[in-house]
């Protein structure tokens, strides 16, 4: 039964790239309506991708087709309601840097889009025509990555230094242990909410598990056998030269076995793998970032022995020397630190004209505050966003970006909601001028030549304004890392109430919430189900002859070896007592049959010793198939019970 993700609301605010973010700014401000440009910087951006996905599949959501591309998706909203949306991007906020370095959002974004890439090239190989869908997929299918990161920031630090491979199997365990939930049952829950389809949704939870791809039937298994190949092959591409690494030798042989279940040969791979990287390397290069990436966790600068690497290396951007940082070597000490007269505010100031920046910089300077520096509306914009100033002051007039759009483009964004924005106008400019850049966003206006007394005024009435946002955003900061703890909390308790704490199997009400569960899907998909009912044989002679703590010992092993013998899509429960309840999803009767005697087997190969008990234990088993007669699941069950009678008249240790 899929996990509740109650941090499902936090997700919406999710962080994009910022060179994605300014690519995406630079299209919706262009004359032309570029739409495979459009759709091209979207494909390196998992949580923008996701929410527009999610808006085509909510705003039409009587059509009877699915959008489950990007591609379709903005095709389905248009392009004013695509901007209106995708202009509400987030970034990584510098806060969320200090103090909790390890997951490496760069590296992230450059996997998702290799892996996309790759699922579209594999796809196409393999001769399937929805070769977009695919793409879409594998950019989407570690969003849950993303999410925990950022909802669990602390947590989810310490589980990628101890796991710090993507495609390891003991990931997704530690996150379980951890978080109550893996990513991939979070990728699973943010897709069913942007309305993707059953397939695509359960193909991205199991992805991560070869064997459980294997136990999948048709879409589910060529899906994720298509997602696992391309992970794994873009671990390989973003591991070159550790070729006796575990890892590297665990991506190889992954990549070998999907690609097998793909039906594609070694040198169809290599051709299809050589395709995805060159695309990938050219979109990148489209977006001005490097094709090389590092991996989730940072490496320690304390501890590596490798020369560092620039900072063009890391983040995938030239480094950009940052002009006019420049902070005065004695501040104002604020009277009381809370907004009051005098006190000292990091403001950017944005002016294409060198004798402005130098008269008003100085003003600014002398009355204590920290002063950044742009030279051009599009050079301020991308210092706004990532510096994080309190107040931006602009001017009218600048070549490319005027101040009047870098106040749209601001008060758009996430960031720029939080700022304090004063305007720059000449004397001479006139009230119509001044209605306009508020109307676009700008909090006040200073006139230029400005008075350094009013000047000062403006500013520090515009920090008022900016504390009682950062106030706000910090009360909204705290009721989402509440929100987030409760989630873990209400997956723990929900994980108390549903297992059995003797066997650690689920228990009967979980049995019965699975059973409606797959009896839906069963009914809906016309695929196969059945259900086996298993009983330890002579249980209550165990506990006459040996007590409670002899039974119990028993039920452990009992039900530790039903396991290890069960499929990974086996649900295996404790149903009471000594029965225990397996459904056997999308499994005829001759299927579960098998299924069946191995567990039988299993199970009686061998004496259970604990202490001076040494006893010989065998199972009873009740195998039934849902039929098209069956009504209901209680149906199926009372079909199932009365097998399990006949097994026990017929001799026990044997399945009917």
């Amino acid at each position: 039964m899929d996990k509740k993700f109650d941090e499902l609301g936090l997700t919406g605010g999710l962080p994009s790239s910022l060179t994605v973010s300014m690519r995406l700014m630079d299209l919706m401000r262009g004359d032309q309506r570029d739409v495979d440009a459009l759709v091209d910087t979207l494909h390196c951006d998992p949580a923008l991708s996701l929410r527009l996905i999610k808006l085509a599949n909510q705003t039409h959501s009587r059509r009877p087709s699915r959008v489950e591309d990007v591609g379709s998706a903005l095709k389905r909203v248009g392009w004013d309601a695509a901007e209106a949306l995708l202009m509400g991007f987030s970034l990584v906020r510098n806060d969320a840097a200090e103090g909790w370095s390890d997951f490496d959002h760069e590296a992230y974004w450059a996997r998702a889009q290799l892996t996309a890439c790759l699922c579209g090239s594999l796809s196409g190989a393999a001769g399937w025509s929805s070769t977009q869908r695919a793409h879409s997929l594998g950019l989407l299918a570690d969003v849950g990555t993303l999410a925990l990161a950022n909802i669990h920031r602390d947590r989810f630090s310490g589980i990628i230094q101890d796991q710090p491979e993507p495609i390891a199997p003991e990931r997704a365990r530690l996150e379980s242990d951890v978080l109550g939930i893996s990513h991939c049952e979070a990728s699973h829950a943010m897709l069913e909410d942007a309305g993707l389809t059953y397939n695509l949704r359960e193909a991205v939870l199991v992805h991560k598990d070869y064997e459980r791809i294997c136990d999948q039937e048709n879409d589910v298994k060529t899906w994720g056998a298509l997602l696992l190949a391309s992970q794994a092959a873009a671990t390989l591409y973003l591991g070159k030269g550790r070729g006796a690494d575990s890892s590297w030798q665990h991506a190889e042989d992954l990549l070998a076995k999907t690609t097998q279940l793909l039906g594609l040969s070694m040198e169809q791979t290599e051709e299809a793998c050589t395709e995805a990287a060159q695309e990938w390397t050219r979109v990148r290069e489209a977006l001005g970032l490097q094709p090389e990436a590092v991996k989730y966790l940072k490496a320690d600068p304390a501890t590596s022995t490798a020369e560092a690497p620039s900072d063009e290396a890391v983040t995938g951007e030239a480094p950009r020397p940052i002009r006019g940082i420049e902070t005065p070597s004695m501040q104002i000490t604020p009277i009381l630190g809370n907004g009051r007269w005098g006190e000292a505010a990091r403001i950017l100031l944005v002016d294409d004209d060198p004798l402005t920046r130098r008269v008003v910089g100085s003003q600014l300077r002398r009355a204590g505050h920290e002063v950044l520096v742009a030279r051009d509306g599009r050079e301020g914009l991308e210092m706004a966003l990532t510096l994080d100033p309190q107040i931006v002051i602009t001017d009218w007039t600048m070549p490319g970006i005027c101040g009047v759009e870098l106040c749209e483009l601001l008060r758009a964004t996430d960031v720029g909601r939080r700022l304090c924005i004063l305007m720059l106008t000449s004397c001479d400019d006139g009230d119509d001028q001044v209605i306009s850049a508020l109307r676009a966003g700008a909090d006040d206006y200073v006139t230029k030549p400005s008075n350094p007394r009013i000047l000062q005024a403006r500013v520090q009435a515009g920090l008022r304004t900016v504390h009682l946002r950062e106030r706000s955003e910090s009360m909204e900061k705290n009721h989402q890392g509440e929100v987030a703890e409760l989630g873990i909390l209400a997956r723990q308790l929900e994980s108390a109430a549903l297992t059995d704490a003797l066997t650690q199997l689920p228990n009967r009400r979980y049995a019965i919430q699975r059973l409606e569960q797959e009896w839906e899907m069963a009914s809906r998909t016309n695929r196969p189900m059945s259900v086996i009912i298993a009983d330890v044989d002579h249980f209550k002679r165990v506990n006459d002859r040996h007590g409670h703590g002899g039974g119990d010992a028993v039920l452990k092993v009992v039900s530790s070896r039903m396991r290890e013998a069960s499929r990974s899509t086996d649900v295996l429960c404790r149903f009471g007592g000594e029965e225990f309840l397996t459904l056997n999803p999308a499994c005829n009767g001759q299927e579960a049959l098998r299924c069946a005697e191995r567990v039988r087997s299993a199970v009686g190969c061998k004496p259970i010793r604990h202490g001076a008990m040494d006893c010989l234990v065998t199972l009873s088993l009740g195998i039934a198939e849902r039929t098209p007669e069956m009504k209901s699941p209680d149906e199926l069950l009372l079909a199932a019970d009365r097998a399990l009678y006949t097994a026990k008249a017929a001799g026990r240790n044997r399945c009917a």
